[in-house]
């Protein structure tokens, strides 16, 4: 089957995770796949030996490499359309906000938000015209925010904000765009952050950022698999009228109760008491 046969799909950071799952999911269901990733070296081997996946590597820090990638896109296209965009290159960077440096929380909005604008508004002009799919991948942190990860949940509300306008703005247009909210995961992501640097643990939030960390290496356990995302990602992308948002939790019913019906008062507290217990039960041992 050739690309002229096939819907195209362009998905951002195929490198890992989500996007190299997305990528290959795709791929096999007889998708025409266009990868980025921030450097060719990072891409997975297996995308050498797809016939029907080219990669782009793009900076998401650099709008020059954004918009030298899309002039490489659109020569690549001719005269074929995107069917579906999945904006799914995001970073995490953890932190104490009181101590965040702005070099790391400007690169975290960067990367998440306002790469995520620039890739959509220049893939715009190169969509098909008429039901083409605009995929934004949020997460649960942008719908609540936790300790110490201030900076990427609020990359994530920006990017449930930002869906929300372009939802509206595109129906006009015959686009559809569609919120992807996935809660813990089982991915590289977050091993890629360090809670425990040095420029943290020197400070009076030391205790608290070692009982972060064993909170997040227990629930990067009970993660559910990328295997998860297949059945929303397929309805959200294929379906006639697909929702607004895919909220993908392993008791989404629970998570929707604490969120809009749990006083904030409460949660503040059991989450406050709950640090400082562990933490001063670590500084005993």
């Amino acid at each position: 089957m050739g690309r002229q046969m096939r819907r195209i799909l362009l998905i951002t950071g195929i490198s890992t995770g989500i996007g190299a799952h997305l990528a290959r999911f795709f791929h096999e269901r007889g998708y025409f796949i266009l990868g980025t990733v921030r450097k060719t070296k990072s891409a997975p081997r297996w995308t050498k030996e797809l016939d029907h996946l080219h990669l782009f590597e793009m900076d998401l820090t650099d709008p020059s490499s954004v918009e030298l990638v899309f002039e490489q896109i659109k020569d690549f296209l001719k005269s074929d359309k995107i069917y579906g965009l999945i904006n799914n290159a995001g970073i995490a960077v953890a932190g104490p906000m009181l101590y965040l440096p702005m070099e790391s929380f400007n690169r975290q909005m960067m990367i998440n938000v306002t790469g995520l604008l620039d890739v959509t508004q220049r893939c715009f002009p190169l969509m098909m015209s008429d039901n083409a799919r605009i995929i934004n991948i949020s997460s649960v942190s942008g719908l609540q925010s936790s300790p110490f990860l201030g900076a990427y949940s609020a990359s994530k509300f920006a990017v449930e904000a930002i869906s929300d306008s372009l939802r509206l703005e595109a129906a006009l247009l015959g686009i559809k765009v569609v919120l992807v909210e996935p809660g813990p995961i089982q991915t590289p992501i977050w091993q890629k952050n360090d809670l425990l640097a040095s420029e943290y643990q020197d400070t009076e939030y030391g205790p608290y950022l070692s009982q972060a960390k064993i909170i997040m290496q227990q629930i990067e356990q009970k993660a559910l698999p990328l295997t998860a995302l297949e059945k929303p990602l397929i309805h959200a992308l294929e379906a006639a009228t697909p929702r607004n948002r895919y909220l993908i939790y392993k008791h989404p019913i629970l998570l929707k109760i604490l969120i809009r019906f749990i006083p904030g008062k409460w949660k503040d507290y059991f989450t406050i008491s709950y640090l400082k217990t562990m933490a001063l039960k670590n500084k005993i041992k």
